[in-house]
């Protein structure tokens, strides 16, 4: 009896491994890094999900932090899906566009975005509604975050979570003709810091905000296995470079998955190679993912035949003494 038990106890156990190993490996990862760095959840909040794969990672991600110019990302994407569905048409006779106080959407997305003008992206928000209706809206959309864990601070327009906004860049990844734009509009002001910071061999765009003493960043990297990462981080002089080297981890852990052998990280001929990539574009899945899926399919066949073992062993257990 005590034999069949541990023969179910392993087989179990194989289980687990097999299918629980890409989530653990990069858990353990985070970790050395976190205690090498002096990280913790006071500090450090981040998110990771593999666009390939599914398979994911949060760390505090439910903590509303300050999160600078990236708060008036739902702003943007909100306009952007409405003006495909055709919601903005002239209101005046001798308008041949949609304005906001005289300003055409183009100019509202310039000054916003590019010029970084809190004024005109207070006009935006004003179009949609009060503030507090603007913030239940884009929550409802984009964020998808229970109301109850909404602290007073998110309806004040002051703090996002990191998993309110990988919330929002799984969205735009999933609709790539529709946030295209969207994000060539912010790759036009991404600098050489943060995830992007030119140590990562991977293209990387990305969208940084600073409040505080919080770097916030959240990004698409197209690594052989493309993800979606988010993370802030309470440290003002060491933000860009910390998100940097959690990216650095990110990216050595999915070359391990994929079986990529390490090459030096070379730094772009330009900023805009860095930045100009079409987010979600569509890659064939490589050689790394078929090598997973043969030792999931080899470790379920493991299962089966030690299943098949025990009921020999039972078998032969009760023919024994006839």
């Amino acid at each position: 009896m005590f034999k069949r038990v541990v023969c179910v106890l392993f087989c179990f156990l194989l289980c687990g491994q097999v299918f629980a190993a890409p989530q653990s490996g990069l858990r353990v990862e985070i970790e050395a890094f976190m205690e090498e760095q002096g990280l913790n959840q006071s500090n450090f909040s981040m998110s990771y999900y593999n666009i390939q794969s599914g398979d994911s990672y949060t760390y505090c991600a439910d903590r509303f932090v300050p999160v600078g110019r990236l708060r008036n990302l739902p702003l943007h994407m909100y306009f952007y899906e409405e003006e495909s569905k055709g919601s903005f048409e002239p209101e005046l006779p001798d308008q041949e566009e949609f304005m906001i106080d005289n300003m055409t959407l183009s100019d509202c997305r310039y000054h916003s975005i590019i010029l970084g003008e809190d004024g005109v992206t207070q006009k935006m928000q004003a179009y949609i509604g009060t503030s507090m209706q603007y913030m239940e809206l884009i929550n409802e959309r984009y964020g998808a975050v229970a109301t109850e864990a909404l602290p007073a601070e998110y309806w004040n327009g002051q703090v996002l979570s990191v998993e309110f906004l990988m919330n929002c860049i799984r969205k735009i990844s999933l609709q790539p003709e529709l946030f295209g734009d969207l994000m060539a509009n912010y790759s036009m002001i991404q600098k050489v810091e943060a995830f992007a910071d030119g140590t990562v061999k991977y293209p990387v765009l990305q969208i940084r905000g600073t409040d505080g003493d919080y770097v916030t960043a959240i990004a698409e990297v197209s690594a052989p296995q493309n993800f979606l990462l988010v993370a802030s981080v309470k440290d003002s002089e060491r933000g860009d470079e910390l998100l940097g080297m959690l990216n650095q981890v990110v990216c050595a852990y999915v070359d391990k998955l994929e079986g990529v052998q390490e090459t030096e990280a070379t730094e772009p001929t330009t900023q805009r190679n860095n930045s100009s990539y079409y987010i979600g574009e569509e890659r064939m899945v490589k050689d790394g993912t078929v090598g997973r899926w043969l030792l999931i399919t080899f470790g379920v066949a493991g299962v089966f035949a030690l299943i098949g073992m025990i009921a020999w062993l039972i078998w032969r257990s009760r023919h024994r003494h006839y």
